[in-house]
């Protein structure tokens, strides 16, 4: 099984960010391939220390889909193009993600995942929104 958590970023750790680093981590212990995928550039300030942090902490691969903070719609729908991509190359069966707009680009870009779903009777997208 591969498991994908997407989330906005990770490099400033709030509460979501932190749930989703330590539930890779964590899955990652208990043997199943788990990667991370954030939102935004790896060109941010502190992205690289943190992904070199998060490396040697066991996770195995961390992807970044590039968008701009606060994306336009037409960033948003290039997003999903390259979250779907992302996720048919490398096979996922969960994507996980708790923040509205990694929401939004997973359900616009996985349900045209017709191979993968095809081939492994489906691809489950796992989501938790808080609202306060």
């Amino acid at each position: 099984m591969k498991v994908l958590i997407f989330t906005s970023q990770f490099f400033e750790i709030g509460g979501i960010e932190r749930l989703a680093v330590e539930l890779a981590i964590d899955l990652n212990k208990r043997g199943v391939h788990t990667d991370l995928l954030s939102m935004y550039s790896d060109n941010l300030p502190n992205v690289k220390e943190k992904t070199n942090e998060l490396l040697a902490l066991g996770i195995p691969n961390i992807y970044f889909l590039g968008l701009e903070v606060h994306p336009k719609p037409i960033e948003i729908l290039k997003g999903s193009i390259r979250l779907n991509k992302l996720v048919r190359k490398n096979k996922y069966n969960i994507v996980e993600t708790s923040a509205l707009t990694p929401i939004v680009i997973s359900s616009l870009g996985l349900p045209f995942c017709k191979r993968l779903i095809k081939r492994f009777k489906s691809l489950v997208l796992i989501t938790i929104e808080l609202s306060y």
